[in-house]
């Protein structure tokens, strides 16, 4: 997994000009990380690269969509069949308009996600007050490291709700004014795919202590969602590949479910942006979530529909080549009692 990892990383970033691409692959039954590349390894002075896979951080974009989305449906603020008027394509926000890329009219929630709407999404938001937004970004586990076993892991930046601006509740319900790693991001999605567990992410399975090896527990954070919202997650997730921004994501032979992002590098006050895509397949009982990233790809690059999402089916495509028993997904019930049991520990 590591090798097709590291091939397709490189071939987009010299096809799309990039400064830097990332991937991460995770086994969402138990967090285990089974391919984490970041590329260029080297600088140019032939030190190590920073691994931008934890170290480093950007903004998510559409694909922090997610937890507002999961915000509404769990605080029961909304149902995927509820409307919204999208039809003016802008909503005014404080001092600033937001718009959309393209007029949708009236949608449902579902159509929200799966369109990508700035606008509904906002609409969205404001139903939830800021500490419950900002309680949802946290349960998910932005702004704190997820503890996985390498040196130098970020953060990322969200800000304590004292500190928002009247426009910040609507920013960051679109994925701005926050920041992530790929790996925070991965996380959230394998709480989706795996019925509403955050798994603290790790690397090492088992040891040898004194000549016998030793299986390192799994341990979850907590439970963060209901398998009822996860499972109506998913279904959303799919149908944003199926007929939504994140078509050229699909893979022939397996469902696949996932989410786009094209984020703007506002945090540098450059006109930059980052390419981003975040699956899981199959789709409805995953045995894989995969994040990609791409930032500050040429120009024509720039939409995570067409750089992020193409990379996700040409890796996850070669990784089903050659495990293809991958895609007969695996059974909801594949959370132990262990987790079950302890799924309020802490990390």
């Amino acid at each position: 997994f590591q090798c097709i990892v590291q091939d397709e990383l490189e071939r987009a970033v010299n096809e799309s000009g990039a400064e830097w691409g990332a991937a991460i692959i995770v086994n969402p039954s138990n967090g285990n990380i089974l391919a984490l590349g970041s590329y260029p390894v080297r600088t140019e002075n032939g030190s190590i690269a920073t691994n931008h896979c934890i170290s480093g951080y950007h903004e998510p974009g559409s694909t922090f969509k997610l937890i507002t989305l999961i915000a509404c449906l769990e605080e029961e603020l909304v149902k995927s069949s509820d409307t919204f008027d999208c039809s003016r394509g802008q909503i005014a926000v404080a001092d600033r308009t937001i718009s959309d890329c393209h007029e949708s009219g009236i949608l449902t929630v579902a159509e929200i996600f799966i369109h990508s709407s700035n606008v509904g999404t906002i609409m969205m938001a404001n139903l939830l007050d800021n500490q419950t937004l900002f309680d949802y970004c946290s349960k998910f586990g932005f702004g704190s490291p997820t503890g996985i076993e390498l040196p130098n892991e970020s953060a990322g930046i969200l800000k304590n709700p004292r500190e928002w601006s009247a426009v910040s509740s609507a920013s960051i319900s679109i994925g701005q004014e926050v920041t992530v790693t790929p790996l925070q991001l991965a996380m959230a999605y394998t709480a989706v795919a795996n019925g509403g567990i955050l798994y603290q992410p790790r690397f090492v399975d088992a040891s040898q202590v004194d000549g016998e090896w030793k299986t390192w527990a799994v341990l979850p954070y907590q439970r963060i969602m209901s398998e009822e919202t996860a499972a109506e997650v998913r279904s959303i997730l799919e149908d944003v590949v199926k007929y939504g921004t994140g078509a050229s994501a699909a893979i022939s032979g397996v469902t696949v479910a996932g989410k786009t992002g094209t984020a703007e590098r506002l945090v540098y006050g450059d006109e930059s942006y980052l390419s981003a895509f975040v699956g899981m397949i199959p789709a409805e009982c995953p045995e894989i979530v995969a994040v990609i990233v791409f930032d500050r790809p040429d120009y024509e690059y720039r939409f995570g529909s067409t750089l992020a999402a193409p990379v996700f089916s040409r890796m996850l495509g070669s990784i089903f080549a050659i495990e293809p028993e991958l895609a007969l997904g695996m059974p909801r019930n594949h959370i132990d009692e262990f987790t079950v049991a302890n799924a309020g520990n802490p990390r």
